[in-house]
């Protein structure tokens, strides 16, 4: 198994460095895709979101809440019935240390709280949340 914190080269760095994803484990084929097609995921998790990849499991939350801290913007990622968990979390981090969260997917019952957060951003598809980043 390699280590999580070597994957494909990239880390965040407090200096706000590559784009941290949250979702469900199961989308991390997507992610890893995207990351494989250059944008610059630096998510972790993803490396190890199979059954029994993961070694140390509060080493693993302990990285999901820093990488989505000191990433330069967190997308958060949901399809309509699924149920977010630790990616609520990391939205939290992200906000509260000052960082860009664009929402997409499916948000049938989100909140309207966060719509008027001025770090926050919903936009319809993965596409157009690289995209909107991309411009930033």
């Amino acid at each position: 198994m390699s280590k999580p914190s070597d994957v494909a080269g990239k880390q965040a760095s407090p200096d706000g460095e590559g784009v941290y994803i949250a979702s469900r484990t199961k989308h991390a084929p997507k992610w890893r895709a995207l990351r494989d097609a250059g944008v610059p995921i630096i998510s972790t998790w993803i490396d190890e979101a199979e059954q029994g990849q993961t070694a140390d499991f509060t080493d693993l939350a302990e990285r999901c809440v820093s990488e989505a801290r000191d990433a330069s913007a967190t997308i958060v990622y949901r399809e309509a019935g699924e149920n977010l968990k630790g990616a609520l979390i990391e939205v939290g981090a992200a906000l509260s240390a000052g960082r860009k969260v664009v929402s997409c997917g499916e948000w049938e019952d989100w909140s309207c709280a966060l719509e008027h957060h001025p770090k926050w951003c919903c936009v319809p598809t993965v596409e157009d949340a690289i995209n909107y980043l991309r411009k930033k």
